[in-house]
């Protein structure tokens, strides 16, 4: 069977946050391509790296280090080589929404990865819609953010994305933290002070179609 010379890393996740907090972490510990974020339902994503199989094992080891120090790893593996017929599994991208959710099936960076601007991406995850629209509100009324992104993966996780200067969020993610924790379950908060161009292009507009 046919083989790539192009490595592929995967590590799973278990939440958006600590999935978006380790996919930043490997595409800045190589020069790898960031495939996707792709969710399973099950309130866990698969982030997906791929590139020269040195650069891959780089960004993999980085992203294995971050998963575990978050406590939020699911699993994670290395392949060298890829077979032609796993491809549809390990490098393609269908942008589609969940039915179930109505959200995002796959995160998949914008082709055009603008630049961060050096500002800061910050993150509430909670149990059930309620939590996180709670602490959107909160956060607004901490600090001067902007909502990038709402995301839901399953098992009733639903996150809030905002952006700004790297002070302003910190501020917001404690605020809205603490609002969701009086009316809801928080799974995870985080802060990433200045986030590679590619994690910011996760969250643009992208064409996707109902799968």
């Amino acid at each position: 069977m046919a083989s790539h010379l192009t490595a592929v890393g995967l590590v799973e996740v278990l939440g958006l946050p600590p999935a978006v907090v380790v996919a930043d972490a490997m595409v800045k510990a190589a020069q790898v391509r960031l495939i996707s974020l792709e969710v399973n339902t099950l309130g866990a994503m698969m982030v997906k790296v791929e590139g020269e199989t040195g650069a891959v094992r780089a960004a993999y080891e980085a992203g294995v280090a971050m998963a575990e120090s978050l406590g939020a790893k699911v699993g994670a593996s290395l392949v060298p080589h890829y077979a032609e017929g796993a491809r549809g599994i390990m490098i393609d991208r269908c942008p589609s929404v969940s039915k179930l959710l109505s959200s995002r099936n796959q995160l998949i960076p914008a082709e055009a990865a603008a630049s961060s601007d050096g500002e800061a991406l910050g993150f509430v995850e909670t149990r059930g819609y309620l939590g996180s629209v709670v602490a959107l509100d909160a956060m607004s009324k901490a600090a001067e953010v902007r909502l990038v992104a709402k995301e839901k993966i399953g098992q009733t996780r639903s996150a809030m994305l905002i952006r700004g200067d790297v002070a302003a969020v910190r501020a917001a993610v404690d605020a809205g933290r603490a609002a969701a924790e009086a009316v809801s379950t928080v799974f995870s908060a985080h802060v990433i002070p200045r986030p590679d161009a590619v994690i910011m292009a996760l969250f643009e507009p992208a064409p996707a179609s109902p799968g």
